[in-house]
């Protein structure tokens, strides 16, 4: 597709925009496209954008809207699969011409699965002026991926759905109780007075929200991860890998208690080569600065920088970051992000902990 055309459609798709919000200049939700077959969006999800504007101050509160729309919509005004494709994917670089701070939502219900599954974008954006700017940069980052975490545990997979607005009603619902609690918490000093640890859900959602294309997610239930607080944290690194642990996390693996990190290297050194690993490893919860400081510089830094300061004697040909938490019941999480197209897939369950050291 030429810019040109390119062009024409984001224009096309503006002026929608821009005669819708002639009438709907003030209303705190406002679907992105009209929908021609005449259906309007409830009374309900209209007080509950209202109430949540409700809580930003006074002087932000025009500044501020909720965002919503469907491929089903989106496909009235734009009927080649393609250009709707690209259009949706830059949706989220278009709210600010209409209002610079929005939750928005961009729902995809494909007909070709069965049974018929319903998927979900949201996108959060919040102001840095008053109870936000006490915000750092991690926890908008958990903000944000928090949500959409919390947005797919609430669309069922196994069944058509259609609800929309519940879910939506639901979301809402969740950051007003989050900007309640920071015009609580923040204070005139820009520090956050209130509880700011992350949880697992959190920090997963950070990794998601900043690294937008998570490659692949491997789930171990049951593993019994936990920290060994008396035990040393530590730096590990070779050839094709190194590892970050911010606490010593263990886990019980074929009946034995072993290090994670030493699983890991196993499998990094014995079935996934050709690959370079920058990995972390964190605990369920982390509340530290330095911690934070720790995470938000891995997830943001990317493959390039990655290998200047590994300094590989064989530059490889892609560059996995991989973040490795527990959860609270202790399961274990692995969460892969790359910038190329390849992508490694993780399997420990081959793994021996007895070939560890050997």
């Amino acid at each position: 597709m030429s810019k040109s055309h390119l062009s024409m459609l984001f224009c096309m798709m503006l002026f929608v925009l821009g005669g819708q919000a002639q009438d709907l200049q003030n209303e705190a939700y406002q679907p992105l496209f009209e929908d021609t077959t005449g259906l309007r969006p409830s009374r309900e999800v209209a007080q509950k954008a209202s109430q949540l504007r409700a809580g930003f101050p006074r002087q932000l509160q025009n500044q501020f809207k909720v965002f919503s729309t469907s491929s089903r919509i989106l496909k009235q005004h734009i009927p080649d699969a393609r250009e709707r494709t690209i259009i949706s994917r830059s949706l989220k670089d278009t709210f600010p011409y209409e209002s610079p701070y929005y939750l928005s939502f961009f729902w995809v219900r494909p007909i070709s699965y069965k049974p018929i599954r319903a998927y979900v974008d949201v996108y959060v954006k919040l102001p840095h002026e008053g109870p936000f700017r006490c915000i750092s940069t991690l926890e908008r980052y958990a903000i944000s991926g928090g949500l959409m975490e919390y947005v797919k545990s609430l669309v069922p997979k196994d069944r058509d759905f259609t609800d929309f607005e519940k879910v939506e009603l639901a979301v809402m619902d969740s950051l007003q109780k989050l900007v309640r609690n920071l015009n609580r918490c923040c204070r005139r000093t820009g520090k956050n007075k209130c509880d700011n640890c992350l949880s697992a859900n959190q920090i997963t959602g950070a990794f998601n929200e900043f690294n937008n294309q998570v490659s692949h997610v491997s789930k171990y239930p049951n593993a019994n991860g936990y920290v060994k607080h008396n035990a040393r944290t530590q730096r590990f690194s070779g050839v094709n890998y190194r590892i970050t642990e911010i606490e010593p996390v263990y886990t019980k693996w074929e009946g034995t208690d072993i290090r994670l990190s030493k699983l890991l290297i196993e499998y990094f050194t014995t079935r996934a080569k050709g690959v370079f690993w920058e990995t972390i490893i964190l605990p369920s919860k982390i509340c530290k600065t330095l911690y934070k400081d720790a995470l938000q510089e891995f997830i943001e830094k990317g493959g390039e920088a990655i290998l200047a300061e590994a300094q590989p004697v064989k530059k490889p040909d892609y560059t996995h970051k991989l973040l490795v938490t527990i959860s609270e019941e202790g399961n274990l999480l692995l969460k892969i992000s790359t910038e190329d197209e390849m992508f490694h897939p993780i399997n420990l369950k081959s793994i021996k902990p007895v070939l560890i050291g050997q």
